[in-house]
């Protein structure tokens, strides 16, 4: 592990954090999976109520947005992306792509089909596209996948003393 020395200018060094801290990993945790299995228990109850009949059931509020094959193609293999997403959000791999990518398909089901889940006054789909775009700027904190293989590299000590730069 490199270790760098970084001098102050006199002015008090700013407190090093070791971000995330073990208790904010803790919540992006306690986030990460609920929605993980949200979304991949959805995509099961897709495939588990028949294939055909989801594709059947929207198919014409697909063919609003797209033409009817890509209507079609994308509505057999949603539930298929709905599970993978929700298999690697919850166990923390590529947690901000996988976080976009989560995002991206909620809004677009609040979109084509508003205020259908429920009879709320709101969309419950909302509530899960805030915390999944919260955790696109977040990442999926310590204990994920992405904090064992990417996780902080390089320890920074920050000390008083004057450290000559390189190549002078």
């Amino acid at each position: 592990m490199a270790v760098e020395t970084i001098r102050t200018t006199g002015r008090a060094a700013a407190p090093l954090t070791n971000y995330p801290s073990p208790p904010i990993s803790v919540g992006l945790l306690l986030i990460r999976v609920p929605l993980g299995f949200f979304l991949a228990s959805k995509g099961i109850s897709h495939i588990q109520g028949g294939l055909d009949q989801f594709v059947k059931d929207y198919i014409g509020t697909a063919d609003k947005f797209m033409s009817h094959s890509l209507g079609n193609t994308y509505l057999n293999t949603l539930p298929w992306v709905e599970i993978a997403v929700g298999c690697l959000l919850a166990v923390g791999l590529l947690s901000r792509v996988m976080s976009l990518a989560m995002s991206v398909m909620l809004l677009s089901f609040v979109i084509a089909i508003p205020g259908k889940i429920l009879h709320l006054p709101f969309d419950e789909n909302l509530v899960f596209l805030g915390a999944a775009a919260g955790l696109i700027f977040t990442g999926g904190g310590e204990y994920s996948v992405d904090g064992m293989l990417f996780g902080r590299r390089r320890k920074v000590t920050v000390t008083e003393e004057y450290v000559t730069p390189l190549g002078t």
